[in-house]
């Protein structure tokens, strides 16, 4: 139960810390649920390395998928609300006409 649940719960615990940054913030985000994402990976394989091979689901398994499944919705979730972000900071800018400049610079760099 230690080298399972208990990391697994609280991976998922520090994916849903992303939920409180500023959505404008998405380099602090993305790279939050990245690494989360790559921990709940190299665990998993580790503890089904460790397990004997069998034909049927384990517990574990669906532990690890369903805990996997969270931490990706919120990666969704994320980029999602970045979209939303952006959408609604082009609308609030185009009655700004020195907004608009910057927006269409940083189009061209993009």
């Amino acid at each position: 139960m230690i080298r399972l649940y208990a990391p697994f719960l609280l991976l998922v615990a520090i994916s849903w810390l992303c939920f409180w940054i500023p959505a404008k913030m998405l380099a602090l985000r993305l790279p939050l649920l990245l690494v989360v994402l790559y921990m709940m990976v190299h665990i998993g394989s580790e503890i089904n390395g460790k397990s004997p091979p069998v034909s049927y689901t384990k517990g574990s398994d669906v532990w690890i998928a369903v805990c996997e499944s969270l931490v990706f919705a919120s990666f969704l979730e994320t980029i999602v609300v970045h979209i939303l972000y952006r959408k609604k900071e082009k609308n609030m800018c185009k009655n700004d006409p020195e907004a608009q400049n910057v927006l269409e610079m940083d189009e061209k760099v993009s």
